[in-house]
């Protein structure tokens, strides 16, 4: 009846340290009972209008969320606020960064310290291919392959034979230069994206 615009839908994981956790709901449903709520639950999205356009995120026309197609494609963001983080290219590396968790650290770092980014750490190459990945794969329109090489400083030819091996399986289909996941492929993303593991 609310009809929304834009809808997230994932299956809730119960983590720990949570009430869930500690005091789990007595009916959960077993792993198919909760692939066949899913199935249904997008295809009613389906029906009324909203297209999945990310693994979780279905929308009706106009309303894909443009903000977070950054991350997805991997660009580069810069975290401002307490416990913000934020991935950066520069001319020494791909870096990600965080600023102190807690207001006040945030406050004194940023009246005294020159460094904007905060924390630092490099993304090493070995890490980049499923960094990229991870996030890139979650969209159902793909992405165009050039973007690898583009975004993570490294050859595409490095993971041609992992991207031959997905694609046989059935697990991505390479159109017009286009990388996209198949409905198999979403269905075992964190399947496919592991493959991407140094």
């Amino acid at each position: 009846d609310y009809a929304p615009p834009h809808l997230s839908l994932y299956q809730l994981t119960l983590e720990a340290g949570t009430p869930f956790s500690t005091h789990p709901p007595a009916d959960l449903p077993d792993s198919d009972q909760a692939a066949d709520m899913e199935d249904i639950l997008r295809r009613q999205l389906r029906e009324s209008g909203m297209e999945r356009y990310e693994i979780s995120a279905h929308a009706r026309p106009g309303h894909r969320c443009q903000h977070n197609r950054n991350y997805w494609l991997y660009g580069d963001y810069i975290g401002i606020g307490a416990g913000a983080h934020g991935k950066i290219t520069l001319p020494e590396g791909i870096w990600r960064s965080c600023k102190p968790s807690r207001p006040e650290s945030y406050m004194d770092d940023a009246l005294s310290v020159l460094d904007i980014l905060g924390d630092r750490e490099p993304i090493l190459p070995a890490d980049r291919p499923f960094e990229f990945m991870l996030n890139a794969l979650r969209l159902t329109d793909g992405f165009p392959v050039a973007l690898f090489p583009e975004r993570t400083g490294l050859s595409l030819p490095l993971i041609q034979p992992l991207l031959r091996r997905a694609e046989r399986d059935g697990l991505v289909v390479m159109e017009d230069d286009i990388l996209r996941p198949t409905a198999l492929g979403l269905n075992f993303y964190n399947d496919l994206c592991v493959r991407f593991v140094p």
